[in-house]
C-alpha cells in the first residue's frame, strides 16, 4: 500500500507540472460496430477500445492487460456461433471438447484449468454462477447480438472479485438503437441445419422510441451429435463388441472381469441449448435479463465399458441473471456514480440422469442449485485530463443447495431432501440378520455473503508513460479476507511501439460445489460364506469441507509494434504461480458415513502450479483490387507444473491463425489450429503414451454472401460452415481422474451446415 501511495503522488505531481494543454493519451476512435472488412486497417484494429480491463473506456494497446477484442465484423466473417467459437480463436486459450459429463467442455487459460476459474460477465455484469459452479460455455452464450466480446487474460480480482482469477470475458451487445438503426424496428435472424439433424436458430430485434429502447435477442441449438462409436471403433469397442451385442457391462473398475446384465440401449449422444436476452434503457437506468440452458450426454468422457450412452442419460443446468443499473453523471462530465442490482439463480435440471457403474447401472439422477443477491456502488472520477479514478464497494448474499450424489428417484424441488427418503445407491438392502442397510443421503445447504472494496488510478504523468495502479480487499463468512493488488505500466517510446510491464494478483475461494460434491454407489459386503454382513465403497469422489482458498500471482511482459500501414507485431510473456491449489487426490481406505471407501478422490489444497509461456502475433491488412484480406497467426508456448508433475489440460504449443477475406458481398473465413500432445490428469511418466492426447491440426471455415435478395427493406443471405474440414480423427483428454473414464475423449468428424440470414 505503501508502494502503491508512493506512486500516486508521483504521478500527482508530474501531471500538475505539465501544462494544461498537453495532449492527453489516447488514439483513434472506436472501430463503428457496422465496420466492414474492406474498412478495417491496421491502425483501426490497434485503435480498437476495451472497457472491461480498467472499467473505463481505453485503446486495447494502451490498457494495463492482455485483451483481445472480438468485433462484431469479426464474429459474423468467421461464423462464430458461441461464446466457446470465440474462445478457440483467443492466443493462449485451449478447450478439451466433448470431455467432462457436467461443464461438456473445459477452459485452460495460459495453463491454468477450469470453467470456476473465468468470470463471465454480459455487459459488465455477471452471468456465470456467483457460487462459482463450473457450468458449460458453449450454445448457452451465443453470439448473435454481440456488440463486441473482450477477453482479458490473466488475474482480474483487482475489479472483478476473488474469483476472477484466470480471465474474464465480457460479452457486450447491442442496444435497441444500434439494433434498430435509423428506424424504429430492426434487427436479424437466421437459420441453419447440418449434418446429424444440427437445427440452430438465432434473432435480434431492437425497438426505439424517444424515450426508451429495448433489444430481445435469442437462440436454440438441438443436434443428434455424430456417433463417435462408429467413428471411433477402438475407443468404443466394449459398446460395439459387447454392450450392443448381449447388453453385458463391467461391473466396476475393481472387479472389471465381472459382468452385469443392462438393458440394451442404442448409441445416443444428444445436445439442446437455448438462450434469452433482454436489455431496456430509460433514461439513466437499464434494465438487463439473461436466460439460459444446456443440456448434453452425461457419459462425456466416460469409457463404454462402464458408462451408457443412451438417449436419456443426460445433464442439463439454467442459468438466470438479471441486473437494474442507474448511471448519474456530473454536468462537468468529469465524474459518474454507477449503482448496479444484479441477481442470479442457476438450477441442475432434476432430470438430469446417469446411467453407469457409479449409479450401479440403475437411473441416478442429480440436483443442485444456487443464488445470488448483489449490491454494487462504483464510482468513477477523472480530476485531470491525464488523471483518473475508480473506486467501488459490493455486497453479496449467496446461498446454494451443493449438487447432491447420485440420487434413485428425481428430486423434488417444492420439498426438502432430507423428507424424499433418498439414499445411497447399493443401500437399499438388509443384511444376513434382515437388518436394512439404507443409508440416507446428506444435503448440503449452505448460505454465505461476500464484500468487497476497490480502487484504481491511472494516471500518465508524461506522454510516453501510462501508469496504473489498483488494490482490492475482500472479505465472506465462509473463508477469511484476502487482498489483491494490481500494477501496470505503459510504455510509448515510439509512436508506433508500446511495451507493457504488468502485475496482478487473484484469490478463489472454493466453491459449496468442490467443497461438498460427493459421487459413488455402495456394493454389498459379504463374508466367506456369502451373507451380506454390509456395504463397502468401491471407487468414490469424496466431499472435503476443510479446502483453503487458492492464490494466484502473476507477472507479465510484452511489446506490440506497428509496421508499416499493413502489419502489427505483438509479443507477450508470462510467468505465474498457484498457492494451495485444489486438485483431485486418490487416497486408499477412507470412511464415509461410517462405511470403508477402498479408494477414494477427494479434492485437496496439494503445493503449488508454476505456469511460464509467452504468445507471438502477427496481423496483417491488405488490398489487391476488390479483394480485402485480414491476416492473422498467433504462437503460444505453455508450460509448467503442478507439484512435481507436468502441466496438464494444456499443450505446451498452441499455433493458431486464418484470413478473413471480403470481396463485394462475400465473405470467406478458413482458419486453423495445432494443438501439441496434451497430458491428462492421471500422467503417469512410464505410461505418458497411454495418458496424453496426441497432437492435432484442425481446420475451420466459413464463407458468407449478403444481401441477395432486397425486397421492402429486408434484405437476406445466406452462409455455409464446417467445421473440421479435413475431416480429421482426433481427441482432447478428459476431466475424469477415475478409471472409469476414458484418457482420450474423441471428437466430432466434419460438421457441415448451411443456412440463410435475413436483416430488416
Amino acid at each position: 500500500m505503501n508502494l502503491l501511495a508512493s506512486c500516486v503522488f508521483l504521478c500527482v505531481s508530474a501531471i500538475a507540472a505539465e501544462e494544461e494543454s498537453t495532449e492527453a493519451s489516447g488514439g483513434l476512435e472506436q472501430l463503428p460496430d457496422n465496420t466492414e472488412l474492406s474498412e478495417v486497417s491496421i491502425e483501426s484494429l490497434l485503435g480498437l477500445e476495451t472497457v472491461t480491463a480498467t472499467r473505463q473506456s481505453q485503446r486495447v494497446d494502451d490498457v494495463p492487460a492482455t485483451v483481445y477484442v472480438v468485433t462484431e465484423e469479426t464474429i459474423r466473417a468467421r461464423g462464430y456461433r458461441n461464446i466457446e467459437d470465440v474462445l478457440l480463436d483467443i492466443p493462449g486459450v485451449q478447450i478439451q471438447r466433448n470431455s467432462d459429463p457436467e461443464t461438456r467442455n473445459i477452459v485452460a487459460i495460459r495453463g491454468v484449468t477450469g470453467n470456476d476459474k473465468l468470470v463471465v460477465l454480459m455487459d459488465g455484469v455477471r452471468v456465470t454462477p456467483a457460487t462459482n459452479t463450473p457450468i458449460p460455455l458453449h450454445d448457452n452464450y451465443p453470439v448473435v447480438n454481440v456488440k463486441r466480446v473482450e477477453v482479458v487474460l490473466g488475474p482480474a480480482s483487482a475489479l472483478y472479485g476473488p474469483d476472477a482469477f484466470s480471465g474474464v470475458v465480457n460479452i457486450i451487445t447491442k442496444t435497441g438503437a444500434e439494433l434498430s438503426a435509423d428506424k424504429l424496428v430492426g434487427g436479424r435472424a437466421q437459420l441453419s441445419y447440418g449434418r446429424f439433424d444440427t437445427k440452430n436458430g438465432a434473432f435480434a430485434a431492437g425497438l426505439r422510441t424517444k424515450d426508451f429502447q429495448l433489444a430481445l435477442d435469442g437462440s436454440y441449438h438441438a443436434s443428434d451429435e455424430a456417433n463417435l462409436a462408429s467413428l471411433y471403433p477402438e475407443q468404443f469397442s466394449w459398446y460395439r463388441d459387447v454392450y450392443s451385442q448381449t447388453g453385458a457391462m463391467r461391473s466396476s473398475v475393481d472387479s472389471p472381469d465381472t459382468l452385469v446384465q443392462v438393458p440394451r440401449r442404442d448409441f445416443a449422444m444428444p445436445s439442446r441449448a437455448y438462450a434469452l436476452h433482454a436489455r431496456f434503457s430509460y433514461g439513466d437506468f437499464e434494465l438487463g435479463y439473461y436466460r439460459g440452458k444446456e443440456g448434453h450426454s452425461s457419459a462425456l468422457g466416460g469409457s463404454s465399458d462402464y458408462h451408457v450412452y443412451q438417449e436419456d442419460s443426460r445433464y442439463s443446468i439454467q442459468m438466470e441473471a438479471a441486473y437494474l443499473r442507474h448511471t448519474l453523471k456530473a454536468g462537468c462530465g468529469c465524474w459518474t456514480l454507477t449503482s448496479t442490482l444484479s441477481l442470479g439463480w442457476y438450477q441442475v435440471d432434476p432430470d438430469s440422469l446417469f446411467v453407469s457403474t457409479a449409479t450401479n447401472y440403475q437411473d441416478g439422477f442429480r440436483y443442485g442449485w444456487g443464488r445470488s443477491a448483489k449490491l454494487q456502488e462504483e464510482f468513477t472520477w477523472q480530476p485531470l485530463e491525464r488523471l483518473s479514478f475508480v473506486a467501488g464497494a459490493s455486497y453479496e448474499n449467496l446461498a446454494a443447495l451443493a449438487e447432491t450424489a447420485f440420487l434413485p428417484s428425481k428430486y423434488q424441488t417444492d420439498r426438502a431432501g432430507q423428507l424424499q427418503n433418498l439414499y445411497y445407491f447399493g443401500t437399499d438392502i438388509v443384511d444376513r440378520d434382515r437388518q436394512s442397510l439404507l443409508i440416507l443421503q446428506d444435503f448440503y445447504n449452505v448460505e454465505f455473503q461476500n464484500y468487497g472494496v476497490y480502487a484504481q488510478v491511472q494516471a500518465r504523468p508524461f506522454d510516453w508513460v501510462a501508469l496504473t495502479g489498483g488494490v482490492r480487499v475482500d472479505g465472506s463468512t465462509r473463508y477469511s479476507g484476502s487482498i489483491n493488488p494490481r500494477l501496470g505500466i505503459v510504455l510509448t517510446p515510439l509512436p508506433t511501439l508500446k511495451l507493457k510491464l504488468l502485475y496482478g494478483e487473484s484469490f478463489l475461494q472454493p466453491s459449496v460445489y468442490q467443497s461438498y460434491r460427493s459421487q459413488g454407489a455402495f456394493a454389498p459386503q459379504r463374508n466367506a460364506g456369502g451373507e451380506i454382513v454390509g456395504v463397502v465403497g468401491t471407487e468414490w469422489r469424496l466431499p472435503n469441507a476443510e479446502l483453503d482458498p487458492q492464490k494466484l500471482r502473476s507477472a507479465e511482459a510484452g511489446a506490440s509494434l506497428q509496421v508499416g500501414d499493413n502489419v502489427a507485431v505483438s509479443l507477450n510473456g508470462f510467468y505465474l504461480r498457484i498457492d494451495d491449489l485444489i486438485v483431485d487426490e486418490l487416497r486408499a481406505n477412507q470412511t464415509f458415513k461410517g462405511v470403508q471407501i477402498l479408494q477414494a478422490v477427494v479434492p485437496t489444497n496439494r503445493g503449488d502450479s508454476k505456469v511460464w509461456g509467452g504468445t507471438g502475433r502477427v496481423d496483417a491488412v491488405f488490398e489487391v483490387g476488390p479483394l480485402k484480406s485480414t491476416l492473422w497467426s498467433a504462437y503460444t508456448y505453455t508450460d509448467g507444473k503442478i507439484g512435481d508433475a507436468p502441466l496438464t489440460y494444456s499443450g505446451k504449443h498452441l499455433i493458431q491463425g486464418g484470413v478473413d477475406l471480403a470481396i463485394w458481398k462475400v465473405r470467406f473465413s478458413p482458419r486453423a489450429m495445432f494443438v501439441s500432445e496434451t497430458a491428462h490428469l492421471r500422467y503417469e511418466t512410464e505410461r505418458f503414451e497411454a495418458n496424453r492426447a496426441r497432437q492435432y491440426v484442425l481446420v475451420n471455415a466459413f464463407a458468407r454472401i449478403d444481401d441477395v435478395i432486397e425486397l421492402a427493406g429486408v434484405k437476406g443471405g445466406a452462409f455455409v460452415r464446417v467445421d473440421n474440414l479435413l475431416d480429421r480423427r482426433y481427441s482432447n483428454v478428459s476431466q475424469q481422474s477415475s478409471g472409469d473414464a476414458l484418457v482420450r475423449t474423441p471428437q466430432n468428424p466434419r460438421l457441415i451446415f448451411a443456412g440463410i440470414e435475413v436483416a430488416y
